[in-house]
């Protein structure tokens, strides 16, 4: 999920709400009740982050995602990342492709 995460800007509770008809087409759909703004997304799932979403819906907790996020922070020496931090990469990585902020915006369904 951490993957995932740092691949489509996904936010937690977004990604713990993905089921198998969120997948299509190489994008995931998210449902407005899915997101935080309660809107419709689309975001494109990159062709390895395919494999991060063939056992839909994950079974992690909350409890077990963070403790994974904290193990893997500890790990990098990289203690006062957050979970959140992950959807920053994700927009980083959008803008040094070329996207314009307007579509990195858009991908990370923040508010207009």
């Amino acid at each position: 999920m951490i993957a995932l995460a740092a691949l489509t800007g996904l936010r937690r509770g977004e990604l713990r709400s993905l089921d198998p008809p969120n997948v299509q087409g190489g994008r995931i759909i998210l449902r407005p009740g899915q997101t935080k703004s309660g809107k419709a997304r689309v975001v494109p799932l990159p062709p390895d982050g395919m494999a991060l979403v063939e056992d839909l819906p994950f079974s992690t907790t909350g409890h077990q995602l963070r403790k994974a996020f904290e193990a893997a922070r500890k790990g990098i020496r990289r203690e006062e990342l957050r979970f959140h931090d992950l959807r920053h990469t994700y927009a980083s990585l959008l803008a040094e492709a070329g996207e314009t902020l307007t579509t990195v915006r858009d991908m990370l369904g923040t508010a207009r």
